[in-house]
């Protein structure tokens, strides 16, 4: 289901899109209202066209879990490098990176949501 960021709720399981590729998600910390405003570009249903809000509300960045693997690879000069990738893991108890994420203006779809 598609949500909203002022929506979300802590433990909430979302995806969002970031790169050409899919961010399997849990929520730990929500994002809070910041005090001033912002631009955000809305399109006008009468006129058919896009306006410019300036009074938009703005969102710190939210606290997230994701699945993060780290290996490491022999380039073609004989150097060891360290890579790391997000993975798409489904499992939140295998969840083992804390990131920040600003979500404003992105799509959040909510798999799951704890309801206590």
């Amino acid at each position: 289901m598609l949500i909203k960021q002022e929506d979300l709720q802590i433990g909430d399981e979302i995806i969002i899109g970031s790169n050409g590729t899919l961010k399997y998600l849990k929520v730990l910390k929500l994002p809070r209202f910041k005090d001033n405003k912002g631009w955000e570009r809305v399109y006008n249903v009468l006129t058919k066209r896009f306006d410019w809000n300036q009074t938009a509300p703005r969102y710190i960045s939210a606290r997230l879990s994701i699945r993060q693997d780290s290996y490491t690879y022999k380039s073609n000069s004989g150097i060891d490098v360290n890579k790391t990738k997000y993975i798409f893991e489904q499992d939140v108890t295998k969840h083992n990176k804390k990131i920040n994420i600003n979500l404003t203006g992105r799509d959040i779809f909510l798999i799951k949501r704890n309801d206590l």
